[in-house]
């Protein structure tokens, strides 16, 4: 039996048996759990997912009943950084003579 510590993880050990010319992961000794998650609303994964769509037509589809089955989303505004980056202007470059 080989037990290994993951790199990234100071708790728990992870226990392999060799088989054959290769080591064998017993993953089901310990519970699966996320190292690291985060909360995302579900306005704004919608609004990633086409595209960054502005909020009023995002809503669009909810409003108009356009789709069957469409889960029912919360009219908030997301701030959304790509977006907020994507319109910003900058000044033109001096013309020299």
């Amino acid at each position: 039996m080989c037990s290994e510590r993951h790199s990234r993880s100071l708790q728990g050990y992870y226990h392999s048996t060799r088989v054959g010319g290769l080591y064998k992961l017993d993953v089901t000794r310990k519970s699966h759990e996320a190292l690291e998650s985060t909360t995302i609303s579900t306005v704004e994964i919608w609004h990633q997912r086409y595209g960054h769509l502005n909020h009023n037509d995002l809503m669009l589809p909810q409003k108009n009943i356009m789709v069957e089955g469409l889960i029912i989303l919360k009219n908030d505004h997301v701030e959304c950084e790509a977006c907020v980056l994507g319109k910003q202007h900058r000044e033109e470059f001096p013309i020299h003579k």
